[in-house]
């Protein structure tokens, strides 16, 4: 059949030879030319350009691929076939890399020691570009590293000095404030079996606490040279345990010259005192004291003396005594209190038989005065002053004196808060209250003795408490006066009035001509006024 017409074709058609189509719908100038099919089921031919277009995913100028070669860092590769890549295990020439979520380096590695033989960084510039406008970026952490192994493949090589990361210091930029700067920072503690540092040690702040819980840890600390030139502070145990024993400063050095490791303590950059192999040495023109200002040695220009001695024991004082009785040239003697008189017999020439000079004498034992009558003034006597009264119990719990003058229970009724359960932390701060109250004025200067009395009291919950005081007035003055405690008592009572309970005090107080001396007293409180009553004497000498 020589031509098909517009007639549907049913049956599947073979062709031996070839097929020509004359005259096909042209798809352009392009003489290579693609067959295909449009919208409408027709049979047309596309250009090469105009079948790249309708793929989109090639370019005009794309060719076939003849041969796939392995660059840097890939093997492998082929001209025909199926072609593999390989990534090689060693990079040495990779020099920037995109963005990585994460990163994990592992594996041995033999190495030239140098300078950042597995890693080396670059300094660089840093930029942050998320914190705000004057904000304030709360860290910011460079690198961090694993420790590795270091091995060497030749035998007994040593390596001075060995570190995971040697870094410098941070430096800021632009737009950037760094408060610190680290070349390492730690977030939380570190630990470290071994710390050595060859360069100054600075502390900025907090305490340095060195602690070994181990039995007989004994840590130390040495400052110095080596092992034998240093200060060695040990905190030596007990044996065997944790507790402290001893703490030492033990000096070590190897020279010979006398003196050599010795202590020297400064103050004001001053040298006070040494310790040498000798002994201890004080400055010149310097002073040992005990507590404040009780020097016992003192130089000055080179004469030393012996001050605030006030006892010497049996063995010192028998040293002086042998070595007063050596002595051929004693020509003076102060005044001899005691002893036996065992030399030569005194010439009467030096003896006043008159005896108008004596000034002191000791305690006269036995015998009979038969001198002119003593005088009172230097006699001493017994004088003794009577406090009576009573007290209404108060839940102040203060001490109370008593009423002044103008009051009708004057002066046996002590009603005056003192406002202190406490003499020496309170204070009389009205003078016409005290002034007025009942109490003795001192003709004389005298000692007190001894405060006998009784007492009863209501109730026994809480106890009684007695105090005679002496008030020092001032003259011309307004000004509050805290009393002083002559003597004081405290007991408890017996739970009624009808019984009564003793007391005495001894007492060794002085009192001035001029004090005036007065009963205080704190009376029990159970919830109800409990009344104490009191009748007392004060025994002083003078």
């Amino acid at each position: 059949m020589k031509w098909i017409g517009q007639n549907v074709w049913d049956y599947i058609s073979r062709f031996r030879n070839d097929v020509y189509l004359d005259s096909p719908t042209a798809g352009g100038s392009d003489p290579d030319k693609f067959l295909g099919i449009d919208s409408n089921g027709k049979i047309i031919y596309r250009t090469g350009d105009q079948l790249v277009s309708d793929i989109g995913a090639l370019t005009a100028e794309t060719g076939d691929i003849s041969a796939v070669t392995a660059g840097t860092g890939l093997s492998g590769g082929g001209s025909s076939g199926a072609v593999t890549l390989n990534i090689e295990a060693a990079q040495p020439t990779i020099t920037s890399l995109g963005t990585l979520t994460g990163l994990t380096l592992d594996g041995d590695k033999n190495v030239t020691p140098g300078d950042g033989s597995m890693i080396h960084l670059d300094t660089s510039i840093i930029t942050d570009n998320n914190t705000s406008a004057s904000g304030t970026a709360a860290e910011y952490n460079h690198v961090s590293f694993e420790g590795p192994t270091l091995a060497a493949t030749n035998a007994s090589v040593t390596t001075t000095d060995a570190a995971v990361l040697n870094v410098g210091r941070i430096s800021a930029g632009t737009n950037q404030t760094v408060t610190n700067s680290w070349s390492v920072y730690a977030s939380g503690p570190i630990f470290a079996s071994g710390l050595t540092n060859n360069n100054n040690y600075t502390q900025l702040g907090g305490d340095m606490t060195l602690y070994d819980a181990t039995n007989s840890g004994d840590p130390t600390i040495s400052l110095g040279s080596s092992a034998t030139e240093r200060l060695e502070i040990k905190a030596q145990y007990e044996s065997g345990a944790q507790g402290l024993d001893v703490v030492k400063f033990i000096t070590h050095t190897a020279g010979s010259s006398s003196d050599d490791a010795r202590y020297a303590f400064q103050v004001d950059e001053t040298f006070i005192l040494g310790i040498l192999d000798a002994g201890i040495r004080i400055k010149a023109s310097g002073e040992l004291e005990i507590g404040s200002g009780n020097a016992i040695l003192s130089d000055s220009g080179g004469t030393t003396t012996l001050s605030n001695i006030d006892a010497i024991d049996a063995t010192t004082e028998s040293t002086i005594e042998s070595a007063i009785d050596t002595l051929s040239n004693l020509t003076t003697v102060g005044t001899i209190g005691t002893g036996v008189w065992q030399g030569t017999a005194i010439e009467t020439a030096y003896i006043d038989a008159e005896q108008t000079n004596i000034t002191a004498i000791g305690t006269i034992a036995t015998g009979t005065w038969q001198g002119t009558a003593i005088a009172s003034a230097y006699t001493k006597h017994l004088f003794q002053y009577h406090f009576r009264g009573y007290v209404v119990g108060l839940s102040s719990g203060n001490w109370q004196f008593a009423e002044d003058f103008t009051d009708p229970q004057y002066p046996f009724q002590l009603n005056s808060d003192y406002g202190n359960t406490v003499i020496a932390n309170g204070s009389l701060s009205d003078v016409s209250d005290w002034f007025r109250s009942s109490g003795y004025v001192m003709t004389r200067a005298v000692t007190s003795k001894k405060l006998t009395g009784w007492a009863s009291v209501g109730g026994t919950t809480n106890n009684i408490s007695i105090a005679i005081v002496k008030v020092t007035p001032t003259r011309n003055s307004t000004a509050a006066i805290t009393p002083a405690v002559v003597c004081t008592t405290t007991f408890a009572g017996l739970n009624q009035n009808d019984k009564v309970e003793d007391f005495e005090v001894t007492t060794e107080t002085a009192i001035a001509a001029g004090d005036i001396i007065m009963p205080f007293v704190i009376s029990p409180y159970d919830g109800s006024a409990k009344t104490t009553y009191f009748n007392m004497t004060l025994e002083v000498e003078g």
